[in-house]
């Protein structure tokens, strides 16, 4: 997804090149690929909407406006719901992939920006930037069940391979914060060469 230029850049793996950019919304931020394949959804976080974009041929299949800001996004199992972070209404928009619609939206705190889900689908977790904590929520109920308090500016959040932490960027604590979902308990590890890293991004060998 290329930020300033609006499009989403499609890359040959094999040849390490561009074959193809498609035009998009307004400031794409992330890009999911569908399980099946067939589909990439892109989130736009200047004009609020995501994108649907058929991987066979590049072009856009789908607009769906979800909320302001548009940004993190993760899917349930089978990719049967994609759940997208709208930090400029405060909210998760769920989106049924089978109608690429929005189906619900959940409540949850000032600036949702990252979530991740569980691999059984039971458990979604946010993070809440201007509230400084990461939200529990039940998938079934779409409920707030909790809050994991956090250092400031929580971004983006990333599973252990077995599940048992989350990894969760502070982008004002110039850290990484360690949950462990056990027990909730939260340790940080500085990261950055510089007084002012802010780490956005996180990804975990599995």
């Amino acid at each position: 997804a290329n930020n300033q230029d609006d499009v989403v850049a499609i890359v040959d793996l094999s040849e390490k090149k561009v074959v193809k950019t498609t035009k998009v919304g307004s400031k794409p931020m992330l890009v999911a690929l569908h399980p099946d394949g067939g589909r990439a959804y892109v989130s736009n976080g200047g004009s609020g909407d995501v994108y649907v974009i058929n991987t066979a041929n590049g072009r856009v299949m789908k607009k769906i406006f979800a909320g302001k800001d548009a940004m993190g996004m993760a899917f349930t199992p089978e990719g049967k719901e994609l759940w997208v972070t709208e930090g400029g209404d405060n909210i998760v928009s769920v989106i049924d992939t089978s109608e690429d619609k929005v189906v619900s939206e959940i409540k949850i705190g000032a600036d949702t920006h990252g979530v991740a889900i569980t691999e059984d689908g039971k458990t979604a977790y946010v993070s809440v930037r201007k509230e400084n904590y990461v939200a529990v929520i039940e998938v079934s109920k779409r409920e707030v069940i909790g809050k994991i308090p956090v250092l400031p500016l929580p971004d983006m959040l990333e599973f252990s391979p077995d599940e048992k932490e989350l990894w969760v960027t502070s982008r004002a604590g110039n850290t990484v914060d360690v949950i462990d979902l056990s027990t909730r308990k939260v340790s940080s590890v500085k990261v950055g060469l510089t007084d002012k890293p802010q780490p956005h991004g996180v990804a975990i060998k599995k």
